[in-house]
């Protein structure tokens, strides 16, 4: 790519005149012949000749160069294309031979352009200097395309304002960092602008999140909520009461009688009632330990896990929906109008949209009675965080192909919520690996982390 310059108005050509038709008469004189300047582009066209609102980045169009001023001289001999990328420089498009530009049936000298990435792209025809009367300027559509994102992965459900409690973890003390809030605001605003390949990015901040929970004055056995109006709070929980949650006993409390290993393996003894006789999701969740005793936050990934939640009825519900919306919405929009940036969150309103106006469930439930016993709902049991995406688009002769993304996330971690909860008639708390887990987490510094699935799926509609 060369940046465009200014070109010659006129053709000088120079040609012989004989006198009477005499050859020793011939004398050599040059013609200064206007060049056909552009009045007109249009595009960009696709291969049906249909007029478009915008470009997909990778995808090929056609420029036309229309109106011309009159001349003798042949158009597709001087025309110059060039691009402009955003408010960028105006560069000169290569021209292959016989090739690009080419004369279609109605005389338009035309360029074939692949799209690049760009929020907008302008194309000029021109003979001397590009001009942006005689060009034409389209939106380009970048990937990924924004579907559904529903929550952000680790933080508060309702505010997105801070970590989320059951991804908090400590000793039994109350240490207030005053850089957490500043912390996920930049993650916050990353977030927003790039998504979920920005997660990774962002894990020490939640190296910050220190836990809500101590222990009681009164009482060697009830965890208290802080009633430091500085730190995070406990969702839906009275400042300066109790939770209504017991370690029976002080049990796992002391560390001479439970050391952290003792811990653990009471933990690890979830898979016995939990994944029953499952060998390869009794190895997930014992990966899953091994992550959570090196105490080193992150993001956990496993291939057995995916394949079984692609697998899952409720997974295949939600993405069942997820394609009913987006061929119902692109038969009516472009993908540009298309796409949806706004992050959902765990208020009425936001549901209310998901539910009602997309038609979709908030996120996959793995809440099936079987998942009680195949491992899920232990590894996972609910979503915290989705996010859909489409990676992939072209146009066909037949419609359209595209691949769309799902990536779901879930934070494995507890907070003293969790152990009040009753899951298919049973109460967790009725398991004492939980509490092993609730005392490694909040009493004994053993960092939660976020779990990551990542499905891609193929959808051919015809529009």
């Amino acid at each position: 790519m060369t940046k465009a310059t200014d070109k010659k108005l006129f053709e000088e050509i120079t040609t012989k005149v004989y006198f009477s038709g005499q050859p020793e008469t011939a004398t050599t004189t040059t013609l200064s012949l206007p060049k056909p300047l552009v009045n007109k582009v249009e595009g960009p066209f696709n291969e049906k000749d249909e007029l478009l609102e915008e470009m997909i980045e990778g995808e090929s169009y056609i420029f036309k160069a229309t109106q011309f001023e009159e001349s003798l001289l042949n158009p597709i001999k001087y025309i110059h294309w060039a691009e402009q990328l955003d408010d960028g420089e105006i560069t000169d498009l290569e021209n292959k031979k016989g090739e690009n530009p080419y004369i279609d049936d109605k005389e338009n000298v035309c360029y074939k352009y692949k799209a690049k990435k760009a929020k907008q792209i302008r194309i000029f025809a021109y003979v001397i200097k590009p001009l942006n009367k005689v060009s034409v300027q389209v939106p380009i559509v970048t990937f990924p395309i924004y579907v559904v994102r529903y929550s952000i992965p680790g933080l508060s459900a309702n505010k997105a304002d801070d970590i989320a409690n059951d991804m908090t973890f400590g000793k039994g003390t109350i240490e207030e960092s005053k850089l957490v809030s500043e912390l996920v605001k930049k993650y916050v605003n990353d977030y927003k602008e790039k998504g979920s390949d920005i997660v990774d990015n962002h894990i020490a901040t939640f190296g910050k999140a220190s836990s809500i929970y101590t222990i009681a004055d009164d009482s060697e056995d009830i965890l208290e909520i802080s009633t430091d109006s500085s730190v995070r709070k406990e969702e839906g929980v009275s400042l300066g009461g109790t939770l209504d949650v017991e370690l029976e006993e002080n049990k796992f409390l002391d560390k001479e009688e439970w050391p952290d290993e003792k811990l653990f393996k009471e933990m690890r003894t979830l898979a016995d009632s939990w994944a029953d006789d499952d060998k390869e999701m009794t190895a997930v969740f014992n990966a899953m330990v091994d992550k959570f005793k090196k105490n080193e936050g992150g993001i956990f990934t496993h291939s057995t896990l995916t394949d079984r939640v692609s697998k899952h009825a409720s997974f295949l519900r939600y993405c069942a929906q997820m394609e009913q919306y987006i061929i119902r919405e692109l038969k009516n929009k472009t993908l540009k109008d298309f796409e949806d940036k706004k992050i959902y969150l765990k208020t009425d309103a936001d549901q209310r949209h998901l539910k009602k106006g997309k038609n979709v469930s908030l996120t996959p439930m793995l809440k099936e009675y079987n998942d009680r016993n195949n491992g899920l709902a232990l590894c996972i049991h609910d979503f915290w965080a989705v996010e859909v995406v489409i990676s992939e688009f072209k146009t066909t002769e037949k419609g359209i192909e595209l691949t769309y993304k799902v990536t779901l996330w879930d934070n494995f971690g507890l907070n003293a919520k969790d152990l009040e909860k009753g899951a298919y008639g049973f109460t967790v708390r009725w398991y004492d690996g939980f509490d092993a887990w609730f005392v490694l987490q909040h009493f004994r510094g053993y960092r939660p982390f976020l779990t990551k699935v990542e499905i891609s799926k193929s959808l051919n509609p015809q529009l």
